[in-house]
């Protein structure tokens, strides 16, 4: 059964797959080396056969084809038996190596500080103290 494995994983790790040109055509969505081109961009252990990961792989396909699971026949298998070995042995996978964005919001319009904000009877108490400090004159309506 260790045949059978091999012969899953190691036909894509012999072609454009471990050293693809800027100028090779990407495969297409969907296909199995576009599965395993993600499966290896997300995992670069599962790309290098002497690492425990490949190994594991390896492992991991011969048992699905022991018990001919129906997922051998799914164009993502080497995906999903990466992500079975990455599970095992608790590795996560790669993630982009870009910092992250930082972006900063600006408001459109200038916000003016609008002071201490005072609750309504607060704000009448402070008009009546203030007006008996005043005399008691009138207070008159700035929009009037």
């Amino acid at each position: 059964m260790k045949t059978l494995a091999l012969s899953l994983l190691i036909p894509l790790l012999s072609g454009s797959c471990l050293a693809q040109q800027p100028d090779t055509i990407a495969p297409a969505p969907g296909t199995e080396e576009w599965y395993w081109q993600r499966a290896v961009k997300l995992y670069p252990d599962a790309e290098y056969k002497d690492t425990e990961f490949f190994k594991e792989m390896v492992k991991i396909a011969a048992w699905l084809g022991e018990t001919k699971d129906p997922m051998l026949a799914l164009p993502d298998k080497k995906l999903r038996i990466a992500q079975m070995t990455a599970a095992k042995l608790g590795i996560s996978a790669r993630v982009s190596q870009s910092p992250p964005r930082t972006v900063i919001v600006k408001p459109a319009v200038p916000v003016k500080d609008p002071g201490p904000q005072v609750n309504p009877p607060e704000l009448m108490k402070l008009i009546e103290e203030a007006k008996a400090e005043a005399g008691g004159t009138k207070w008159v309506d700035a929009a009037a």
